[in-house]
Parts: structure tokens; C-alpha cells; sequence
């Protein structure tokens, strides 16, 4: 008898749910078919206010695919009151409901078609729900940061192969830019706690496997982004303003150097890591390009990082201005093979700035010993012929003669020989090196 009266009692309570949804969906359907037919937000986000948490759990699958279809097109086509209004009601559902679960249900709603307005009210959204879940937390981070990266990875960039000089300056004014910069700053506000509470756990040795796990997702995805979309706006920088996307980019190696300590190990492992990874197989086409892109996605990094010298104190001071030069020859070469004007303007003022920093004649004839350098003047010679612009083939050819200066007189003598050997095929620059 005592165990068919409990069993009852469970019926009954199950029936008691089900009841209760029945009746939920009955109140909800008329407001949502109202609010797709152009209904008003705001009043529907004062009935929001009303409801008890359980109202709000039990909505939350019905209401957010029908807010989100409210978010259509771009960011600056929507009135920022009813974007504000939809982040404050998703922000309300964000700290009732199951954080996993409506984690997963933002993602799943937003990703297949992503538009700038789901994503400048999802990320902080998303970020609530992240806070009010307990560690381990890793795979709901993993999952968060990847689908945000991708969204700004696949933005547009604009075509600026053919501008010369302070032509590049109306670059920053192009509607793609603006976008960008007015995406990325969401982003970082999102990944700057993850990544001081990751640093925090390292420093203490806490929760080692989700923490290693959050540092790598956070770590590869600010370097992706590095690559693209910023490496080709401008960040070469100028002498009285920085533009937005040079700030963003900054601010992207600033979070960087919570993660890592010293940015040189940060390189020479992800290159010891490509190496071992091509040599434990068969040297095929799509080995040696895996190997190439990830040259690629550290390339804008240290052009940062080594050349610009954006975050000082990650880069330790026992190293040689010579083994700077040897370490990041492989990463100018990925900007030299990119046919876009910023990555080459940027892999020139890299590497100008590297052999800045070397004394003139200094160099002796066993540095060009080097394959990595050896690449480097014919990838020179390679973009200076492909260029566009003449700026860019004039700047490239330069970088030439700089090279040239820091090699003592045995030295200089092999480098023309190389790079008579290396030009042999390419246009007329043979006349060019002996002159």
C-alpha cells in the first residue's frame, strides 16, 4: 500500500508539471505570435518582469528563438533601445535559467546565422552564464570562446592592395573596419576575466586540467585572431595615433602575456611542436602547409611582440638581437606570402625593425648558414616583384641593403652571392643586387 501511494504521488506531481506547462504555453503563445507579428519589445519585456522563475525556465526555449529572429540584419540598422531591451530580457533568463543549458541554447540559435546584433547582445549574455557555473568549467568556455572567435575570424576585410602613403589612412573609415572594431571590444570584455581567472589558477596550481584547458582555447583563439581578421587592417602604427584596430590588437597581446609569461618559449615551442609534428609524418603537401599556417597564425603576434615590442616584459632580456632575427625570419616570410598590402607592410616593418637593432658590420659570415635567412631574402625578392604598389617593392628592396649593412665584409660578400643565386628567376633584380 505505502509503495502504490508513493508511486501516486509522483504521478501527481508529474501531472502537476505538465498541467502547469500546458497552461504556461497557453499564456505564452499569444504574446510570442504578437511580438513575430511586430509586437512592442518593451511591453514584452515588462510582462517578462512579472513572471516567476519557473515561468522564466519554462519559456526559455520558446522565447529566445523568437527574440532572436528580432535581431536580424546589421548592427547599425537596429535601434539601440530595443537591442539594450533584449540584452537586459536575455541577461534576465541568463540568471534563472540552468547557465549550461541556456548557454548551449544561445550558441545553438546564434551560430548558423550569426548577425552583428546577436552577437553584441549573446557574448555578455553568455559571459553571465559562465559566472554561474562552478569549476570545472572548461568545456563550456571551450564551446562559448570557439563560436565567438569563428564569428569575428569570418568577418570582411577590405580590399586596399593598390593604396599608396597616407591613402591607407581612409582605411579606418571604411564601413567593414568600423564593424570590426565595433565587434572586438565585446569580445575582449568577455575573454579579459576568463583570462585573468586562468592566470590566477595557474599562478596557484588550481584545477590544473580545466584550467589548461581554458588557457589553450583562450590562447589559440586571440592568436587566430590576430591572423585575421586584424593582420590585415593597418597596425603598423603611426607617430601620433594609433588606429582602433592597432588598440584592439594591443589589447588581444596584453591578454596574451597573462597566459604566457615569456612570449619567446610561446614561439619556439609552437615551431618545435610543427617540426616534430611534420617529421612524425610523411612529409605530403598538406604536412608542410599545416606547418606554414601555423607560422601563420603566430606571424602577426610577433610582429607585435618582437618587432613592435608591444608587451615589453614577456620578452627576457638574454636574448641577442641576432637570435630575434633567426627566431622570427620563418614568421616575416608567412607576411610576405600574403598577398594582401597590410601583411607585407607589416612583415617590412618587422623586419626593419629587427636589423635596426643590430650593429652595423657586426654580423659574420656563419649567421647566413641559416636556411630560415636564406628564404627571407628570396621571399623579399619574391614580394618585391609581386608588389602592387611602388611603395611596397621600393620598401621590400630596402630591406635588402639593410640587411646587407649588418654583415661584416666576408659576410656581405656571400649574401650578394646568394641573393644573385636566389634572383636568377625573378624579373630583373640581378642588375638591381649588383648595383
Amino acid at each position: 500500500m505505502e509503495e502504490s501511494s508513493g508511486t501516486s504521488t509522483l504521478a501527481d506531481d508529474v501531472d502537476d508539471k505538465s498541467s502547469a506547462q500546458v497552461n504556461h504555453n497557453a499564456k505564452l503563445q499569444p504574446l510570442l505570435n504578437s511580438l513575430s507579428a511586430g509586437g512592442s519589445i518593451s511591453e514584452f519585456w515588462n510582462t517578462v518582469k512579472t513572471w516567476n522563475e519557473e515561468s522564466i525556465q519554462l519559456a526559455a526555449h520558446d522565447v529566445i528563438p523568437v527574440v532572436y529572429k528580432l535581431l536580424s540584419g546589421d548592427y547599425m540598422e537596429k535601434g539601440s533601445k530595443d537591442v539594450e531591451i533584449i540584452k537586459q530580457l536575455l541577461g534576465h533568463f541568463a540568471d534563472v535559467c540552468e547557465p549550461k543549458e541556456f548557454l548551449l541554447l544561445l550558441i545553438e540559435q546564434s551560430q548558423d546565422s550569426w548577425t552583428d546584433c546577436m552577437f553584441l547582445v549573446t557574448v555578455p549574455t553568455v559571459s553571465r552564464c559562465i559566472s554561474r557555473i562552478p569549476p570545472p568549467r572548461g568545456q563550456s568556455v571551450t564551446v562559448a570562446v570557439v563560436a565567438f572567435a569563428r564569428q569575428l575570424g569570418t568577418l570582411p576585410v577590405p580590399s586596399v592592395d593598390n593604396l599608396e602613403g597616407r591613402e591607407r589612412m581612409l582605411v579606418d573609415a571604411d564601413p567593414m573596419v568600423h564593424r570590426i572594431c565595433a565587434l572586438f571590444p565585446v569580445f575582449l570584455d568577455f575573454a579579459q576575466p576568463l583570462v585573468k581567472e586562468v592566470s590566477q589558477n595557474i599562478v596557484a596550481k588550481e584545477s590544473r586540467v580545466g584550467t589548461q584547458k581554458e588557457m589553450e582555447v583562450l590562447s589559440s583563439s586571440l592568436l587566430k585572431l590576430l591572423d585575421r581578421p586584424l593582420c590585415y587592417l593597418d597596425l603598423t602604427g603611426r607617430r601620433h595615433k594609433r588606429s582602433e584596430a592597432r588598440i584592439i590588437a594591443e589589447e588581444c597581446l596584453s591578454l596574451l602575456s597573462f597566459l604566457h609569461r615569456d612570449f619567446v618559449r610561446l614561439v619556439s615551442d609552437s615551431q618545435s611542436s610543427a617540426e616534430t609534428s611534420l617529421n612524425a609524418k610523411s612529409q605530403s603537401a598538406d604536412d608542410s602547409k599545416s606547418k606554414e599556417n601555423t607560422q601563420l597564425n603566430f606571424a602577426t603576434f610577433a610582429f607585435l611582440a618582437f618587432g613592435e615590442r608591444v608587451v615589453p616584459k614577456c620578452l627576457p632580456h638574454v636574448y641577442s638581437h641576432q637570435f630575434f632575427l633567426e627566431l622570427c625570419a620563418p614568421l616575416i616570410i608567412a607576411l610576405f606570402k600574403e598577398q594582401s598590402l597590410f601583411p607585407s607592410l607589416h612583415g617590412v616593418q618587422f623586419c626593419a625593425s629587427l636589423l635596426s637593432r643590430i650593429d652595423s658590420e657586426s654580423l659574420s659570415v656563419d649567421v647566413l648558414e641559416s636556411d630560415d635567412l636564406q628564404r627571407l631574402a628570396l621571399a623579399i625578392i619574391q614580394r618585391a616583384a609581386t608588389a602592387r604598389t611602388k611603395e611596397l617593392a621600393s620598401s621590400m628592396l630596402r630591406l635588402l641593403s639593410i640587411m646587407s649593412n649588418v654583415l661584416d665584409s666576408a659576410a656581405r660578400n656571400h649574401y650578394l652571392y646568394i641573393l644573385l643565386k636566389v634572383s636568377q628567376n625573378i624579373a630583373d633584380y640581378g642588375g638591381h643586387i649588383i648595383g
